[in-house]
C-alpha cells in the first residue's frame, strides 16, 4: 500500500514539475527584443558587406547571405506587425511603423544595388 501511495505522489510531483517547469507557452515579445533582433541582423549585414568588400566573400555567397538576412528581417517585421501594442508602447509602435518598416532597409538597398 505504501508503494502505491509513493508512486502516486511521485507521479503528481512529476506532473506538476512538467507542467510548470517544462511546459512553455511561449514568451510574449517585447519591443526591446525586436530592437535586439534588428541590431543582430544589422550587425550580420555589416560583417557580410565588409567581407564582400574585402574580397573574402564571392558574389554568389554574398547574394545568398543577403537573401538569408532579408528572410530574417521579413520574419522580424511579421512578428512586429502581429504584436499587440499597449498604450505605453506607442512610441515604439510609431518608430517601427512610421520609420523602420516604412522605408527600404540597408539590406534591401544593397540587394537591389547588386542583384536587381
Amino acid at each position: 500500500m505504501k508503494l502505491v501511495i509513493a508512486i502516486i505522489i511521485i507521479g503528481i510531483i512529476i506532473g506538476v514539475m512538467w507542467y510548470f517547469g517544462f511546459y512553455n507557452i511561449g514568451s510574449i515579445p517585447e519591443p526591446q527584443s525586436f530592437k535586439d533582433r534588428l541590431s543582430k541582423i544589422n550587425e550580420q549585414f555589416d560583417n557580410t558587406k565588409k567581407n564582400f568588400g574585402e574580397g573574402i566573400m564571392d558574389e554568389k555567397t554574398y547574394k545568398k547571405s543577403l537573401e538569408d538576412l532579408l528572410k530574417k528581417q521579413e520574419k522580424l517585421y511579421f512578428d512586429v506587425k502581429n504584436h499587440t501594442w499597449s498604450e505605453s508602447q506607442m512610441t515604439e509602435y510609431n518608430s517601427w511603423f512610421r520609420g523602420i518598416m516604412k522605408f527600404p532597409s540597408s539590406i534591401e538597398q544593397e540587394y537591389q544595388k547588386y542583384f536587381k
